[in-house]
């Protein structure tokens, strides 16, 4: 369960990050990513991970799935 809270809080910084002003979508997001990881629920993690394939490299992210 570290792996995945540690996911999330990348997804999170990395959300923010990118974004000029806090936008509540980004935590809407987050929030769902959350709320299945705490389901036990990997797939919209690892949607998001593929969806922002090129954000994470640019950030030099290295997640081991």
């Amino acid at each position: 369960m570290h792996f995945l809270l540690v996911l999330v809080l990348t997804i999170i910084s990395l959300m923010l990050v990118s974004q000029d002003l806090v936008d509540i979508d980004v935590f809407q997001e987050a929030k769902k990513v959350i709320d299945a990881l705490q389901n036990q629920d990997v797939a919209p993690a690892l949607a998001w991970c593929a969806d922002n394939k090129s954000r994470l490299k640019k950030s030099k992210v290295h997640i081991a799935v």
